[in-house]
This record gives C-alpha cells, sequence and structure tokens, in this order.
C-alpha cells in the first residue's frame, strides 16, 4: 500500500526514480530517501518518458498528470506520488490543507496568520515561486515542536497523493487547467482527494453555495463547516450586514468585525471566512480569530498596491492568470474605472489554455466583466490577439514592460491601474510586475 512505502524507511532497498526540474526540490527528496535505504535515481521529464519503471516515483509539482511517463509509470505498477504526499504521510502533527481553483496562497497565508495570532505553533513552508505555500523539503526535517502544520494543495499534486490533511480547504471549484488532467472530470477527481483521504471526524470547509457539494460527497465522516458572502450558516463563517459572523457549535455566535476592513473586497473576502473556518476547526480560539483579521497580510502578486500613478494605485493582482480570478478581482469597482492590464502565455507545458468548451465559457464571461469595469485595456504577449478579439478598441503592446508603460499613460482619472491577466505568466516575468510598475510611474504626476 501506498502508505506503507512512504512511511520511514519502507523504501530501503527498492528502485526509487524523483523527477528533477530545474528549482526543484528533487536533490533534497532524493537525498533524504538514499539516507533510508533507498535505491534513488534523479531523471529529468526526457529521461523518465524513456525509462519509467520504478517502485515508486516522485514527480515534480509541475507534471501534468496526462504527461505519457504518468501514464506508462502506472502501468509499469509504479507508485506514482510527489513530496506533497510524503509530507502529508509524514507529517506527525494534525495538517490543514488547503485547495481550490482560487484563493488557495491567499487563504494558506491567513491560517497560518491566524493560528500564530491565536498562540499556536504552526509548521508551514517557506514561501516559493510566485509565494506559493506548497510543500517543501523543509517540512520533513523540521523537528520543531508544533501544534499544526499549514499547507497549499494543488491539483497537480492532489493527482499524485494518497494522503490528506485533518481539516481539508476547498476555497472554490470551477473549470480550470483541464489541459493538465484531460477532462473536467480528472480534474475534480484530482481535488476531491483532499476530501476522499480526510479521516474520520476530519473536518471539511467548503464554500456555502452549492459549488462544492461534490467534495462533501467524497467525505461522508467529515465534519463539514461553510463559509458564505451572502448568508447565514449553521457553522462557520459569514457575512451579514456588513459584518463577519463566526458561528460555532451549540449555536454560540462571535461579531468578527466590519467586513469592509479585512485585507480583501468583493468575492475575494471568501478567502479571510474560508480561513477563520480553518484556523477554529485547527484550535484557535473565536475571540482570537476575530481580533486578527482585520490585520491579516496579502501574499505578494494577489491584488496589492505596488505603486501610484497619476493618483492611482497601480494593483498587482497577476496571479489572476485565469478569467475567473481575474473578474472577481475586477468586480468591486465602479463599472468604466480602471485601466485592466492583461494578457501572457497562451501555452503551458500541457497543450493550449483555456481551451475547453468550458474555459472558453468563462473567458468570454471574464471578459464580459472586463468590457463593463475598464475604461481602457492593454493586452500583452501571446493571448493578447485572444483578448483583443474579445475587447474591442484594446491597446496592443508587445510585452508586459511596453503594457505597464501604456497603462500608466491612461491612468489619469482611473480608480486603478489593474494587472490581472487572464492567461498564466512565467513566473519570472510576474515577479517583474511590482519594479516595473514603479519604474513607469516615477516621474509622473
Amino acid at each position: 500500500m501506498a502508505s506503507d512505502l512512504l512511511a520511514p524507511g519502507a523504501l530501503a532497498g527498492a528502485d526509487v526514480v524523483v523527477e528533477d526540474t530545474p528549482g526543484s526540490e528533487g536533490g533534497a527528496l532524493a537525498e533524504l530517501l538514499r539516507a533510508e535505504g533507498a535505491r534513488v535515481r534523479l531523471a529529468t521529464p526526457a529521461e523518465l518518458d524513456l525509462q519509467p519503471r520504478a517502485t515508486a516515483a516522485f514527480l515534480d509539482a509541475w507534471t501534468p498528470e496526462v504527461a505519457p511517463r504518468v501514464q506508462a509509470l502506472r502501468r509499469n505498477g509504479a507508485l506514482v506520488t510527489c513530496l506533497a504526499d510524503l509530507v502529508l504521510a509524514r507529517s506527525g502533527v494534525p495538517v490543514v490543507g488547503v485547495t481550490g481553483t482560487a484563493g488557495k496562497t491567499t487563504t494558506t497565508a491567513y491560517v497560518i496568520q491566524l493560528l500564530r495570532a491565536a498562540g499556536l505553533a504552526v509548521r508551514a513552508p517557506a514561501p516559493g515561486v510566485s509565494g506559493n505555500l506548497w510543500p517543501d523539503a523543509g517540512l520533513l526535517g523540521d523537528a520543531k515542536p508544533a501544534d499544526v502544520a499549514v499547507v497549499e494543495l494543488t491539483s497537480s499534486h492532489l493527482a499524485f497523493c494518497s494522503h490528506g490533511p485533518r481539516v481539508a480547504v476547498v476555497t472554490s471549484f470551477w473549470p480550470d487547467h483541464l489541459e493538465w488532467h484531460g477532462s473536467f472530470e480528472r480534474y475534480a477527481r484530482a481535488k476531491e482527494t483532499i476530501a476522499r483521504t480526510l479521516p474520520p471526524g476530519g473536518t471539511l470547509v467548503v464554500p456555502a453555495d452549492g459549488s462544492c457539494e461534490r467534495f462533501v460527497a467524497a467525505a461522508p465522516q467529515a465534519d463539514v463547516v461553510r463559509f458564505s458572502l451572502d448568508r447565514p450558516v449553521e457553522r462557520g463563517a459569514f457575512v451579514a450586514r456588513g459584518r463577519v459572523r463566526l458561528r460555532l457549535d451549540a449555536g454560540t455566535e462571535v461579531d468578527a468585525g466590519r467586513a469592509d476592513r479585512l485585507p480583501a473586497g468583493g468575492r475575494c473576502v471568501a478567502n479571510v471566512l474560508a480561513a477563520a473556518c480553518a484556523a477554529l476547526a485547527a484550535g484557535a480560539s473565536a475571540g482570537a480569530v476575530a481580533q486578527a483579521l482585520s490585520g491579516l497580510e496579502t501574499p505578494v502578486h494577489r491584488v496589492r498596491e505596488v505603486a501610484r500613478v497619476a493618483g492611482a494605485p497601480v494593483v498587482d493582482a497577476s496571479m489572476a492568470g485565469t478569467p475567473a480570478k481575474a473578474a472577481a478581482v475586477l468586480e468591486p469597482y465602479e463599472d468604466g474605472s480602471v485601466v485592466l492590464v492583461a494578457g501572457g502565455d497562451a501555452e503551458s507545458a500541457a497543450g493550449p489554455v483555456h481551451a475547453t468548451p468550458e474555459e472558453q465559457e468563462l473567458l468570454a464571461a471574464a471578459c464580459d466583466v472586463a468590457a463593463r469595469k475598464a475604461r481602457a485595456v492593454v493586452v500583452f504577449g501571446p493571448a493578447a490577439r485572444q483578448l483583443a478579439d474579445r475587447l474591442p478598441g484594446t491597446v496592443v503592446a508587445a510585452d508586459l514592460d511596453e503594457a505597464l508603460a501604456l497603462a500608466a499613460g491612461l491612468a489619469a482619472g482611473a480608480a486603478a491601474v489593474v494587472v490581472a491577466p487572464m492567461f498564466p505568466l512565467a513566473p519570472e516575468v510576474r515577479a517583474t510586475v511590482p519594479e516595473l510598475a514603479r519604474r513607469h510611474a516615477r516621474g509622473r504626476p
């Protein structure tokens, strides 16, 4: 069984392959497994395509589930797993795991902050690429006492996991990254791993809008807690008359303050509510959670002001690399009030992005929101043409640098310049957004 093979020393003498890509933690993982007696080889994706045989294969987090090597490894009887699965198997303390189509990193960061504010000792990964909080090798060697661990889990982790957390949070769910999984149902099946692997008595945190009931069905023994932006819930967190309410067992309710003082607006308030539910389930007191909510800090690239130009804030929401995420960022603004910078890559390692009928519908809906909210739109990169075709009057730039320069020139009178690309950006490109925004703001009134 997978649980047996991931126990310390269980792979001693076994043939193990660790997929190794630039910037990955393949080397650290290989060193740990070798120290436990496994016969480990590091392999690039191309090498693994040529030799997909092993007792266990630890795949990189960027590996598409549809990759030929994944299918071949499974046909050859290998345990197909990943670093995240090993971290979950060996945690030694209760784990809060956060997934969802959008809001994973932000919610994970909020959970960590709330638990620490409540006085709990928290084991958490160091922020990684673009600020993500994916399980890292440091969690395997962390011997410091802790009350709880908190990690972010993507679908490309969960597709290769057989272990799960004690508290599972699903922030949201809709069709996305389908090229990585092959179909909507396979994407859903990967995401549902976080619910299927909950232990008896574990807690499942889901939105109350009905969008995540398949996760509830996948975890019949779970204690279900819900959050809502617009209606009371039986247990969990919700907004009523502009205030956040925490509803606990036995009907106890705590006023957690004004919603307009939270570090997020619009639909992004749901991330705060989900984090509050998770923190309560992990042992934080309601009083500590209520007191800490307004002081939460949002991670980088997730709706943060990075400059001001012509009196307008430049908002870095460059992690909004899907249509629905970008629409959620734009919704709180008045119609015709923002300068939108959008674009990015039209292809991923798994093929064309936003190409399925389901994702095309989401792209059309997001462009409708953009047409309504934006007074001007600047697009860039390989995806520029798709957006320009859907948004007449769009200004087309060669790259992100030129796009931000053009947006700065259009900022006078705008409520904000919002960088919400709708399409993926390479992490190294995303990392340049704050400095480029500041550079193009310099010298302008």
